[in-house]
């Protein structure tokens, strides 16, 4: 047999092969996922197509009875699926995990055979989830178990002003590290509880900066503010603006600063007198 002959016959032999091992590929086991494979946390791996599907089904109904189980401390609270919009296209996720090592040219399909067996591969759950929903839920967490920070701090007794300082660090769960940790554990079908981090928020100012911060205050509400508007005047008195002292921080310094909303609702309770046909007998600011 000639060379060319030779080249020709083992070329006939390696496609033939390529073809019958294609075809074994498609057919051995075409309705059975490959050993290896995941969903998530899920293991079909070597189970038939209506099989592995129950298997995903009955996971996330576990799920949606159970919640996603958080422990914060000593304590622990419940999240509800549903109270996050959560929804899973099982049979999408499901076509996806079927086709790998399945469909494709042949050496990928080879490839991921291969890499089925030799390997875990995880394929994630197709879940949609409401973000505004999950920020919600977490929000209604933290306000349950946030412990505020205390630092010194202007306050209003007896018509005086006074400073406070009684400072005592805060306790605070960050809900944006805890939202994605809910929304990974959703997006692996994982039903372990999830210990929840709560970080310390440290005082921020000086509690012996109180005692100057004062002096400023005072000195700010010491006289009254005169406001007129043709033959019309008004006062801000001292009593009313020790209201408007807001706490404020420079560095680890307590600084007096002024409540801008506040002031807003006196100035537009003043617009409003003067824009109005009745004139009361005294202005409530």
């Amino acid at each position: 047999m000639s060379g060319r002959r030779v080249a020709m016959f083992l070329s006939t032999l390696i496609v033939g092969g390529v073809l019958v091992v294609g075809v074994a590929f498609s057919q051995a086991g075409s309705s059975t996922i490959l050993s290896g494979v995941h969903v998530g946390s899920v293991d079909i791996g070597g189970l038939a197509f209506p099989t592995a599907q129950r298997a995903l089904e009955e996971q996330w109904k576990a799920m949606r009875v159970n919640g996603i189980r958080l422990q914060i401390g000593e304590s622990y609270e419940t999240v509800s699926l549903g109270s996050m919009g959560a929804t899973f296209d099982i049979r999408g996720t499901m076509e996806r995990a079927a086709a790998y090592g399945h469909t494709g040219p042949i050496i990928q399909r080879a490839k991921d055979r291969w890499n089925a067996r030799v390997d875990i591969v995880e394929f994630a759950p197709a879940i949609h989830l409401d973000p505004s929903a999950i920020s919600s839920a977490v929000s209604a967490l933290t306000k349950r178990h946030d412990v505020s920070r205390k630092d010194v701090r202007f306050v209003v007794a007896d018509g005086k002003l006074d400073v406070r300082t009684d400072v005592q660090a805060g306790k605070v769960i960050n809900p944006a590290k805890l939202s994605g940790i809910i929304q990974s554990r959703l997006e692996r079908l994982d039903t372990t509880n999830i210990v929840v981090d709560i970080e310390a928020d440290p005082v921020q100012a000086d509690p012996s900066t109180g005692t100057q911060a004062l002096l400023h205050a005072q000195a700010m509400v010491a006289a009254p503010i005169l406001l007129s508007y043709g033959k019309e005047q008004f006062s801000l008195t001292p009593a009313q603006l020790v209201l408007l002292i807001a706490s404020t921080r420079q560095d680890n310094r307590l600084v007096p600063d002024v409540d801008r909303e506040r002031l807003a609702e006196d100035v537009a309770n003043i617009a409003l007198f003067i824009n109005s046909d009745f004139r009361a007998t005294a202005l409530k600011v």
